[in-house]
């Protein structure tokens, strides 16, 4: 990306006023959800990334191997989130580059989850099944078996007949480049 992606705005200027970063939006998402514990995972630049979050209530993890790839990530996410509350059942992934998410997408993975025997709930578009994704604590020892450059995908992919989808068409927006970033912001979807 060129810079600190976590930390770009969320959307363009409204007033002369800057909007939220992208963490942030994905993190009070998370909150909205009321998902508990929320753990946001941090890489470079944590400490300017953990500030834009402190009023929120979530637990932020510092990862300085974070360039080892996203599996490494979800890893430190979910030790630290099986240490905070042991007894967790299910785990929802998500990411911030994903500018759609928001807490009714997540409820919907939770609902679906509740009224199923999967053992993952995906966010289904374009084709394909990603995140933001829900894993049931069986699917916890794969996920720690992931590669460091594997992302959850990976385990959706793995078996698809424990896999439950549920509808994010606008989640195959993801805002991995200049490219993408600039599209986004002046409103073009493709």
């Amino acid at each position: 990306m060129g810079r600190l992606k976590q930390a770009l705005p969320h959307a363009p200027p409204v007033g002369g006023r800057p909007s939220e970063s992208l963490v942030r939006h994905a993190a009070r998402a998370a909150v909205e959800a009321a998902l508990r514990p929320i753990v946001v995972v941090l890489g470079p630049d944590a400490d300017l990334l953990a500030g834009q979050l402190s009023d929120l209530p979530v637990h932020t993890v510092a990862h300085s191997g974070w360039a080892r790839g996203i599996g490494s990530s979800l890893k430190v996410g979910l030790e630290c989130l099986t240490a905070l509350a042991p007894g967790t059942d299910a785990v929802i992934v998500a990411v911030c580059d994903q500018p759609h998410l928001s807490s009714s997408v997540l409820t919907r993975l939770g609902r679906a989850y509740r009224g199923s025997s999967a053992a993952i709930v995906a966010s289904a578009y374009t084709r394909v099944a990603g995140v933001p994704a829900l894993f049931d604590r069986a699917v916890f020892p794969e996920l720690r078996a992931l590669g460091d450059r594997d992302g959850a995908r990976t385990l959706i992919a793995l078996d698809p007949e424990r896999t439950l989808t549920v509808p994010f068409p606008l989640g195959a927006i993801d805002l991995d480049t200049p490219e993408a970033y600039e599209r986004y912001l002046a409103g073009r979807l493709d």
